[in-house]
């Protein structure tokens, strides 16, 4: 990601890889600060559904291993974009070349999703987690994300780092239906970010190619653009209304499970 990010070696491109790379190794390096400290644990950290910890080794070590999971969903989180760490993302969007702007956002922070499903789904256990201060942090936290990231989008004026503080909102949906423990919540959280995926990809790819276009970046700049560039503007108001949570696209059934 580092050089892609930075591909065009113009000075506040090369700032906005460094931020990123800063971000990336700080967020490794709380899970693996808490992978040395759960291998001291366990004999073998396999991924088995339900959680391969057992419960009496839970029950002596609670508090350590709460800590340890809240270490771990705060450095994959770091990758997906929670707060408090989730500065680098719009700050590494509006860098990085559209196409690449698109797998960020649908693919890369979804590593994050990815690794705290791992840790909370197949290594520690829900029936562990659910009802502890874990949980409430962890809500606690994406909730915070996904009107923070509304908030930053609604008043940003240029269009790539308004698209970027919408996924650290709607990632934050995907964390916050993980953060319920519940199979629904589940199934909410990986319908949203396969839904996500696919308008987003749209969204970043779409805003290239007004860019490259028009050569504008700020959103007044493209007043008109319906008009002259249909077939674009079409696909982007689609994207969007499916990220709004319109029916019957793919938006609305994953929020639809969320609300459930």
């Amino acid at each position: 990601a580092f050089p892609l990010i930075c591909h065009s070696m113009e000075k506040t491109d090369i700032k906005a890889a460094i931020v990123y790379l800063v971000y990336s190794i700080f967020g490794a390096t709380l899970v693996l600060i808490g992978i040395v400290f759960l291998s001291g644990l366990v004999e073998e950290m396999a991924f088995v559904l339900g959680g391969s910890l057992s419960h009496l080794i839970m029950q002596e070590n609670k508090t350590l291993l709460l800590v340890i999971t809240i270490v771990m969903i705060i450095g994959f989180g770091c990758k997906a974009g929670m707060f408090p760490l989730h500065a680098w993302l719009p700050v590494a969007h509006p860098a990085a070349p559209a196409p690449f702007s698109a797998l960020l956002s649908a693919l890369i922070t979804k590593a994050g999703v990815l690794g705290i499903i791992r840790v909370v789904y197949y290594i520690i256990g829900v029936q562990h987690l659910q009802g502890t201060w874990v949980q409430t942090v962890w809500m606690s936290l994406a909730l915070i994300t996904v009107f923070m990231g509304s908030m930053l989008a609604f008043g940003e004026p240029d269009l790539k780092r308004r698209l970027a503080f919408s996924s650290n909102s709607q990632i934050s949906y995907i964390l916050f239906g993980l953060s319920v423990m519940t199979t629904g919540g589940l199934m909410a959280a990986l319908l949203q970010l396969y839904y996500h995926a696919f308008a987003k990809t749209i969204l970043f790819l779409c805003a290239g190619a007004l860019i490259e276009l028009t050569g504008g970046h700020k959103v007044k700049e493209f007043r008109g653009c319906g008009r002259h560039l249909p077939v674009i503007m079409f696909c982007f108001t689609v994207a969007s209304l499916s990220l709004i949570g319109i029916p019957p696209l793919g938006g609305f059934i994953s929020k639809w499970h969320l609300i459930t």
